[in-house]
Formats: C-alpha cells, sequence, structure tokens
C-alpha cells in the first residue's frame, strides 16, 4: 500500500465522473474496529440506476486546522479531524457501508466538477435512502470504542400506539435507558453527600431522556420528568442540551437542503443517535405544553431553563417546517429570495455558497435558473442573483433588507481582491452581512404592502441591469425629503422607553395644536400604525398547519385600529398636561402600564414576566399564558400580540419625520436629507442618497443614487401616493 501524498488530480481523473451523465461518486467505507485505519474506496455510480447510499451531513471544519489521515483507495488522504471522526463513528464492524461525502464524493479542487456536482444535489438527496446528520463528538470525546446508544422510538407520523393509552409505543430499550437513568438520579440525591464523590451523572444521557420524553408528549410535572426535581441536574441536562443545539451543525446553509430533502433522517452526537422524527415532534410538543396546559409548570422555571428548551425548539421547528413543506405541500412556489431571507444567517465556508447551498430547492418554473460557478467572484454571483430574482419576481422584494456590505474578499483565494463593500452596488444584497433582529419579520410584512400601485395598473419594472454593470435603472418618482430621524430603536426594555420618548415627541403629538396627520387619522393614530408597520400579530399557538414557507404572521390592521391609543394619549394630556409626565420614560412608552391601564388590567408588558425574556431575549410570544376565552386572558393574548408586532417592527429601526409632515420606520443608517422615492413594482417606499452625476453606459450623464434601505412611511403604503398624473422618471442606483 502506498504512502506518499498524490494530488487530487490524479486521485479523481482514474474516476472521471461524465458531466453528460447524473453521474457522481460513491464512497465505500471498509469494515474495521474503532482503532483500525479508515479506508474507503470511491467508485461512478449513475444516480438514474437508483444506487444504494447514505448521504452525509456534517461540518467540514476549519481547513486550516489539524487533518487527520485515511485510506482513500489505497493512497493517503487527508480529511479534516470531524470528517474522520464521523466515519469512524459510522464504520461498521462486518460490512460495508456506502456514503455519499461531498469531501470525497466530489473532486474539490476541480471547480467545473463542484459546478455539474451542485446541480445532482436534490438528486442526491433525493435519491438517498437516509441521511446521516453528524453533529460532532460528544462533550467527551470519542477517544475509545463506545457502543452506540441508539434511540429506536417511531416517532413518525404513522407511528404505533400502545393499546393501553393511546400515546405513542415506546420502544422497550427506549423506555428502560429513561428509567435506569431516573434511577441513577434518584440514587445520587438519596446518597449522603460525603459519599457522592464517587458517583457520577451521564448528563449527555440526561439530555437525550428529556428529548425523548418531550417526544412522547409528556407533561412538565414531577411525575412524567421526575429529574426535573432537582435544579442541579434540570440545570446541567438542559447546559448539555444547549450545547447539543450550539454544534456548527445547526448553522449552516448546507444542512438545510441535507435536511430537507432526505426520505429519512438520523441525527448523530459522539455515541448516540436518534431519528429526526423524535427532536421534530419534542419541539412541536414543547411548544404546545408550553404555551398550554404546563404554562404555570414553566412560568415557575429560571428564565435561563426555558430559554435552553426554547433555544432547542425554535432551532429544529425552523428546518422542520421546511422539511414538512418540501414532503407534504406543494413546493412549486419556493423561490430563491424566500430561502434567501429566511436562510440568511447562516454560514458557510465559501461565501458563494450561501446562494448555492440553497440552489436545490428552488423551483424555478419557467425563469432562467441561477447555476453554481465557482469561477466567478462573490461580486459576481450576487449580482447574478439579484438580476435573476428580478426577473422571477417582477418586483423589487430583493431590494428589501440590508444594504450593509462586508469587508469579505470577492476571492478569498487570492489575498490582492478587492473586498466585496468595494464591488458591491448599494442594490445587490451582500449575502455574507448577517441580518438585523427581526429583518426577516419586517421582509415577510412587504407583500401586505401596495405603495406602488402594481396590483391596480399591472406596471412591470423597467431595469438596466447586465453582470458587468453597477446600474439599475428603475421607474419611480421622488415622494419626500427626510427631515428629523430619531434614535435606533435597541432591543432592551429600559433603552426603548426613552427612545420612544423621543420618538413621540418627534411625532409632533406634544406640540401640535391641531393633530392631524396627512391621510386625515388623528398623529396619534398614525403614530400608533408607524409603530406596528399597521398590522397585527397573529396568534398561531394551536395552528399545527402554520408553515413558515406558506402562511405569514401578520395581517393588515383595520381602518379605526389606533383610537384606543389616541383616546388614552387625549385623556393623559388632558390630566397632566400635553404629553403626560415627560419626566418618566415609562409614561410615554407605547405599551407603558400607565397607557394601557383601561384596557389592560394587572398586566404590564414592559415587565419581564418570571418566564418571559426581555426585547434583548426570546420573542414575546412565547409567553407564558395559554390561549384563554375569559375576558382579561384576552386582552392579555391580545397585548402580547400587540407588543410582537411593535417590537419586531421598531428594533434596529429608526423613526423619521419628512418636510412635508410623513411619519415612517427606516433602516438604522438613514440620514436628514435622504429622498423617499416610491418605485414601480415596489411593495415599500424606498431611501435613497445622492451620488452625483455619473455616466451611465448607454444613457450619458445621469443624476445615481445609493439605496439606504426600504422604509414603511404611514399613509403611502396602500398607493395612496399614485395619482392619475403622477409622472414615473427614470432612476439610477448605483
Amino acid at each position: 500500500m502506498s504512502s506518499v501524498p498524490i494530488s487530487a488530480s490524479d486521485l479523481y481523473n482514474r474516476l472521471q465522473v461524465d458531466p453528460t451523465l447524473s453521474e457522481t461518486r460513491r464512497v465505500s467505507l471498509l469494515p474495521g474496529k474503532f482503532a483500525d485505519p479508515i479506508k474507503c474506496e470511491l467508485e461512478l455510480v449513475d444516480l438514474g440506476e437508483n444506487p444504494d447510499f447514505e448521504a452525509l451531513s456534517y461540518v467540514w471544519g476549519d481547513p486550516a486546522g489539524p487533518k487527520q489521515t485515511i485510506f482513500l483507495n489505497g493512497i493517503n488522504h487527508e480529511v479534516t479531524t470531524n470528517l474522520f471522526t464521523a466515519l469512524r463513528r459510522f464504520r461498521l464492524p462486518d460490512r460495508i457501508r456506502y456514503l455519499w461525502v461531498d469531501a470525497l464524493s466530489i473532486n474539490q479542487a476541480d471547480k467545473d466538477e463542484r459546478n455539474e456536482q451542485v446541480a445532482y444535489m436534490r438528486t442526491i438527496y433525493q435519491k438517498t435512502s437516509r441521511a446521516l446528520i453528524w453533529l460532532g463528538d460528544s462533550i467527551h470525546n470519542t477517544t475509545s470504542e463506545e457502543q452506540e446508544v441508539a434511540w429506536n422510538t417511531d416517532f413518525t407520523r404513522n407511528h404505533p400506539v400502545d393499546p393501553m393509552t393511546g400515546d405513542v409505543a415506546v420502544d422497550p430499550d427506549d423506555a428502560k435507558r429513561i428509567e435506569d437513568y431516573k434511577n441513577e438520579f434518584l440514587h445520587y440525591y438519596r446518597t449522603p453527600i460525603a459519599w457522592r464523590h464517587n458517583l457520577t451523572q451521564d448528563f449527555e444521557l440526561g439530555a437525550f431522556c428529556l428529548i425523548h420524553l418531550l417526544a412522547q408528549n409528556k407533561h412538565l410535572n414531577d411525575a412524567d420528568i421526575p429529574f426535573f426535581l432537582a435544579h442541579v441536574v434540570r440545570q446541567n441536562v438542559v447546559r448539555v442540551l444547549h450545547k447539543i443545539m450550539e454544534t456548527p451543525w445547526w448553522n449552516r446553509q448546507w444542512v438545510i437542503q441535507e435536511t430537507v430533502l432526505p426520505p429519512s433522517v438520523s441525527v448523530y452526537y459522539g455515541r448516540y443517535k436518534a431519528s429526526w422524527e423524535m427532536f421534530s415532534v419534542a419541539a412541536k410538543n414543547y411548544k404546545v405544553h408550553r404555551q398550554g396546559c404546563c404554562s404555570s409548570q414553566y412560568a415557575q422555571l429560571p428564565v435561563e431553563i426555558v430559554r435552553g428548551i426554547t433555544h432547542f425548539a425554535e432551532t429544529v421547528h425552523g428546518l422542520d417546517d421546511w422539511r414538512q413543506s418540501w414532503n407534504e405541500a406543494d413546493n412549486s412556489h419556493i423561490g430563491l429570495r424566500r430561502l434567501l431571507w429566511q436562510f440568511r444567517d447562516r454560514e458557510t465556508t465559501n461565501p458563494k455558497d450561501n446562494v448555492y447551498a440553497l440552489l436545490p430547492l428552488v423551483n424555478w418554473g419557467t425563469a432562467l435558473q441561477v447555476k453554481a460557478n465557482y469561477r466567478w467572484n462573490i461580486a459576481a454571483v450576487y449580482r447574478d442573483v439579484a438580476v435573476k430574482i428580478f426577473d422571477v419576481d417582477q418586483s423589487l422584494l430583493i431590494l428589501m433588507g440590508t444594504t450593509d456590505k462586508s469587508s469579505t474578499l470577492s476571492d478569498p483565494y487570492n489575498p490582492n481582491s478587492p473586498k466585496l463593500s468595494e464591488l458591491l452596488p448599494t442594490w445587490v444584497p451582500d449575502w455574507t452581512v448577517k441580518p438585523p433582529t427581526y429583518e426577516l419579520a419586517r421582509q415577510l410584512r412587504a407583500e401586505l404592502y401596495n405603495a406602488s400601485l402594481m396590483n391596480n395598473n399591472g406596471r412591470k419594472t423597467s431595469f438596466y441591469a447586465t453582470i458587468k454593470q453597477r446600474y439599475l435603472q428603475l421607474k419611480g418618482f421622488q415622494l419626500d425629503v427626510v427631515t428629523d430621524v430619531g434614535d435606533m430603536m435597541p432591543a432592551d426594555d429600559i433603552s426603548a422607553a426613552l427612545v420612544f420618548k423621543q420618538w413621540q415627541m418627534l411625532s409632533g403629538m406634544d406640540s401640535s395644536s391641531s393633530p392631524r396627520y396627512i391621510d386625515g387619522d388623528s398623529l396619534g393614530q398614525a403614530y400608533w400604525k408607524t409603530l406596528c408597520m399597521n398590522t397585527k400579530h397573529l396568534d398561531k399557538v394551536n395552528d399545527d398547519d402554520n408553515l413558515h414557507i406558506n402562511k405569514s404572521d401578520y395581517e393588515l390592521t383595520d381602518r379605526d385600529y389606533g383610537q384606543e391609543f389616541d383616546t388614552v394619549w387625549s385623556r393623559r394630556s388632558t390630566q397632566s398636561g400635553r404629553g403626560g409626565d415627560s419626566s418618566d420614560p415609562q409614561a410615554i412608552s407605547p405599551l407603558s402600564r400607565q397607557g394601557r391601564t383601561q384596557t389592560f388590567p394587572q398586566f404590564d408588558i414592559n415587565t419581564p414576566q418570571p418566564s418571559t425574556p426581555t426585547r434583548s431575549g426570546l420573542s414575546l410570544r412565547h409567553r407564558q399564558s395559554p390561549p384563554s376565552t375569559t375576558f382579561i386572558d384576552r386582552q392579555r393574548n391580545e397585548a402580547v400580540a400587540i407588543d410582537e408586532s411593535v417590537h419586531s417592527a421598531t428594533t434596529g429601526q429608526c423613526f423619521f419625520r419628512t418636510m412635508n409632515g410623513y411619519m415612517g420606520l427606516g433602516p438604522r443608517k438613514m440620514e436628514s436629507g435622504d429622498v423617499v422615492f416610491v418605485f414601480q413594482r415596489g411593495h415599500t417606499p424606498f431611501l435613497l442618497r445622492s451620488n452625483g452625476q455619473e455616466e451611465v453606459p448607454g444613457k450619458g450623464s445621469k443624476a445615481v443614487w445609493g439605496l439606504v434601505g426600504d422604509c414603511y412611511v404611514q399613509g403611502v403604503m396602500a398607493g395612496e401616493a399614485v395619482g392619475d398624473g403622477r409622472v414615473w422618471d427614470e432612476v439610477y442606483l448605483v
């Protein structure tokens, strides 16, 4: 057997994939004991012939980090430590295991082959018998052979049930393991403290027992989850659960398709193995129990415990929504823009994969597809994506969201290449930039608006953009100029109250002798509608079919929405002078107790409840109170829904006023002097900043503008500013 390292091209050329066929390379992981060298064989297979294989889903790890050696087709081949430990765990002692592993099955040094294989990703993950998710080694690294701990209870939709109880039929080995853990826990705490130093507790096992019990639909009480009795055990079990959910796999872009597409998925963490359904059903049951029957128990838990379990549930649910939608619903409407919005905060080794990792999930219809091209630099990829999405959407939705640009190199492998901030026009999103808090919630509201009356007149956006040009030509008109900009709304309640005070003063409610807004509403109504973007959050606690790609969490408010705020404000102004007690920021905060007492007795939404994280924590919609038919609880639930609307609309945003008296919300980078434009095929207005005059190819010298971002402007979101005589001029973004 040769031990001389050879190049990747020598290794893969003897098994060259044919680009005219649906070929890929299958990995045969040869049998062996734990400490034996890892030996693999590559072979060409035609996906059209349905070859047998399991697909590995894992994190490559740091390319510059330490490497381990395996034998690939009889020669030394270096792989990352994480892949090495995965192969060691998945190797069988007595037979070959057939796998598809991207780092081995694809010649990573051949950019053309990578382009071709990315196009087969959907087929590969749909044809695999199952995906093997490798979260990594456990806290106690697997340095010696340990027997696999497999959880075998069937939690799929058609699972067997216990004929006596009607509950899921728990696998006997799973039941014994949970019972043994309970007894171990009881033995530990029944042992005198002086003798406990010889005893240990397996909190990793406890974390998996907790997930299993949640999946069984158990209640959070002493009888169902007895080891939650001891706060030390509870704390350590949840800490381990949090550590499991903080492994890099959960934040990786490629795992979306690797979880959504396969017919079956198994999760591995060190020596533990469980079905994806055990995780997903546990996450779903947690949500129902926390907001319903077990709300009082959760209300008594420390905040860090609730956050830990909620983090588990939300992380799993975010992926499982898409898996369920793909497998059970019509997925023909899944578009690239929606996927990019949803998963913008995830990580990739190559920034091009922020886009390419999502392509297998996209259904393009008759539109020209985006295809992977690893020969392009990142800026060219992102420009191409923006232009293709314009063509697919026939709207300006792709312009929404942060316009920040990163200092990432346009070619990560060339240290002398320009940065993305130097190459990308303002109108091309930089998908390496992580979104601000609640950006997705604001973007998903966009389709509720119709600022350009595009659904009435059928206008289509004209735009001038090619992959070699930096100009985007639109048709629009200048609505107004920003004159006053408030501070950015922070995440924490105390600081937010001070900013709300400033915003309210900017609204003019304190000083106007005739408090009427442009559209005829009172200033109070207009201000309130601005704070919630004229939307209200929908309570979907028990909506089992609430899949994110199918439904919105918000709807537009009624015409008279906000009158209650105006009434309360007028009463306070009469009692204590206009603006009430201006020295107390809580008195001026829109959701303060003082302003809401008449409607929501004994409920202060600005004061964090025992189980309710503050603005800087988790969303308040994960509330401690279950849906109720009582009057007070209905009002309480409405208050939480209102706060969710205001919270998501304002956090990280700035309040502004314009020269003609409009008020609105815009991005943190906006400034006085920015100009509000309405464009054809735009759901919302946009803020632009002058960049002077430039020579636009084929157009001559033109005024050009930089895109600051989308904005909400009260009174124009339904097309009120678009009159019959409105002239739509050419506008050039750079």
